[in-house]
């Protein structure tokens, strides 16, 4: 039995999992997961109240609280293939997140969020009934069954929706499912009452995804440049797809394929991978929705 990956425990083999090439980091502990696309203020504090900033590739570590700035955006992909992607904001915690990749044994993923929003793809955690999930807020904790949902704290009401999958909202006043299975795709609980389905989405989820924009840096692993164009927001609509990266500094890199144009609220687009080509050296060709590298040598097909 291969041993639990979290700050606390150690893993021997890194290459079942997709955290392949994580970035080192002065952190003690193994990292959970990985920055994939970091804009505006991004940063990580530690329970002893430490911040480090968050680029692209930085490691995220147990217990880790994102902060996401005014006009910041984040997206994290995790030890057990889950992305979760972070509004402008946003104050989100990593309490416990062990994955080992065995499914004979559980696995945890703990979360808490105090302000913001988030929406998410959910990964191998979750996927087995003795795996404990649980997302907390001061208003209810959300449980998943295999998902993609996304939350937001907003004038004292947490708002969830269910693309995929189905989700369980409870706090000590009572329970309602979303999704599959469910009358509902909406949630909403308001402070000091139990949580209670929508038929229609509310406001605050149209919004958060109205904000978002298209595009955006992924984990391609095409070849590493320098700062190019800046390629967007996060595109909720479309986690599953790697969107195209290009970034060079000195002679021509290829365009990546532009990330596919979002769907409707309500649809999501789990996408294949497309191309990642970065280079050292001529001027960056501009993926669609993201803005021109410098200039470098051509850089490889991803």
């Amino acid at each position: 039995m291969r041993n639990k990956f979290s700050c606390r425990k150690s893993i021997p083999i890194l290459t079942l999992l997709s955290c392949v090439g994580m970035p080192a980091f002065a952190q003690t502990g193994e990292s959970i997961g990985v920055v994939i696309l970091s804009k505006g203020r991004v940063e990580a504090r530690r329970p002893d109240g430490t911040i480090r900033a968050l680029g692209r590739r930085s490691e995220i570590f147990e217990e880790d609280t994102i902060l996401v700035g005014p006009q910041g955006a984040a997206q994290v992909k995790m030890v057990d293939d889950a992305r979760i992607s972070f509004k402008a904001n946003t104050e989100f915690t990593f309490d416990q997140y062990d994955f080992d990749g065995d499914d004979a044994t559980p696995d945890t993923a703990l979360m808490s969020m105090v302000r913001g929003g988030f929406r998410t793809i959910s990964g191998a955690i979750g996927e087995m009934d003795q795996d404990e999930y649980r997302l907390d807020t001061e208003y209810a904790s959300i449980g998943i069954r295999g998902t993609v949902y996304s939350g937001v704290l907003l004038n004292n009401t947490l708002y969830t929706a269910t693309r995929e999958g189905g989700n369980t909202v409870s706090n000590n006043l009572g329970t309602v499912n979303t999704g599959v299975g469910a009358p509902f795709d909406f949630s909403e609980t308001q402070q000091g009452q139990a949580p209670q389905g929508l038929l229609n989405e509310p406001p605050a989820i149209t919004n958060f995804d109205a904000d978002l924009g298209t595009g955006g840096d992924d984990d391609g692993d095409g070849g590493d440049g320098g700062a190019g164009g800046d390629g967007g927001a996060p595109d909720f609509d479309n986690l599953g797809g790697d969107s195209g990266d290009n970034s060079s500094s000195g002679g021509v890199g290829n365009a990546g394929t532009a990330a596919a144009a979002p769907l409707a609220p309500g649809n999501t687009n789990q996408g294949t991978t497309t191309q990642q080509n970065t280079g050292t050296g001529g001027a960056g060709a501009a993926p669609t929705g993201g803005g021109a590298g410098a200039a470098g040598a051509a850089g490889a097909a991803g």
